[in-house]
């Protein structure tokens, strides 16, 4: 299992304040249509209206966006990282990162383009419920332990995860 962690950076604004566009960034172009498509798909049935998005182009300036980047390998000193919620001090920042590289890898190295996509979304809703909820910790069962398997990232016979069901129990099984 790889650890999902969360860093610390700058200061959060109100993680419920207003509904959230999650703006996808992928200046390296890692992820191509198919994938997009099917992370895009997985993602909305996770957030289950609770946020926008995810958009990919024209995401503006809009005052309640959050950030989503997809890189392909994690900083030195943290490899094997799959995705980064950015905090400063007790705040969770608007600031997430998914690792392409150590992601695929882990996952067993799927060529299904859903597999993938489900794999990314499951991640980047992992550190968006750092954000929304405002929490470091992790739980013991579903989504938002800290270790996922590879299963539990690609299948798609997964249980409906959610954001919100953070730590209810036996969420996973």
């Amino acid at each position: 299992m790889v650890k999902i962690l969360a860093a610390a950076v700058l200061a959060a604004p109100c993680a419920l304040c207003s509904p959230w566009t999650v703006c996808v960034v992928d200046q390296q172009s890692l992820v191509s249509a198919p994938v997009r498509g099917a992370m895009t798909r997985e993602f909305q049935r996770m957030v289950g209206g609770r946020v926008g998005g995810p958009a990919y182009r024209n995401c503006g300036k809009e005052q309640s966006m959050v950030s989503l980047a997809i890189l392909d390998e994690p900083p030195a000193g943290m490899e094997g990282v799959l995705g980064l919620a950015y905090a400063s001090g007790e705040n969770i920042l608007p600031r997430l990162v998914v690792f392409f590289g150590p992601l695929y890898r882990h996952a067993g190295s799927p060529r299904a383009s859903e597999a993938v996509g489900r794999s990314i979304a499951r991640v980047a809703a992992h550190e968006l419920e750092h954000f929304l909820g405002q929490r470091r910790s992790h739980c013991r069962h579903g989504l938002f332990k800290a270790s996922l398997s590879a299963y539990e990232l690609t299948a798609a016979d997964r249980p409906r995860w959610r954001l919100g069901s953070a730590c209810r129990p036996h969420l996973s099984r």
